[in-house]
């Protein structure tokens, strides 16, 4: 990591990962794998995506061809009850569980969650990503 990512960072406020939008929660799921990605915006939708000018876009909180095979890789359980969707992930850092509101974002959470815990400094958009 760049000494000055590293200074952003300490300067950025951390953010609770039940918080991230989609977009958010995305590069959080990119910067805990140690994915390069950058922020976007596609019809005035934010979206992360990986470096290239029309690069393809890392979705894996609305995308089930992502999100499957991290899932399963991850171990993350997924439980539906009434009103949320619940994930669990062993491994990582710490155990993650969280609630969503689709199977999707509540597996990304306990991903992010597992390796970073409650909080998360995301990278700068376009930028480096941790550990990248």
């Amino acid at each position: 990591m760049s000494k000055a990512l590293k200074a952003l960072q300490a300067h950025a406020p951390r953010q609770a990962i039940e918080s991230l939008s989609d977009a958010e929660l995305n590069g959080a799921v990119a910067q805990v794998l140690k994915a390069t990605w950058r922020l976007d915006q596609i019809d005035g939708i934010a979206v992360c995506r990986s470096p290239a000018e029309d690069g393809p876009v890392f979705a894996p909180t609305q995308d089930w061809s992502t999100a499957g095979p991290l899932i399963e890789a991850q171990r993350i359980s997924v439980i539906p009850h009434p009103t949320v969707w619940e994930a669990r992930r062993r491994g990582g850092r710490s155990a993650g569980t969280m609630n969503g509101p689709t199977p999707l974002v509540a597996a990304m959470r306990a991903l992010v969650k597992s390796e970073v815990g409650e909080w998360i400094v995301l990278a700068p958009a376009g930028g480096d990503t941790p550990g990248a």
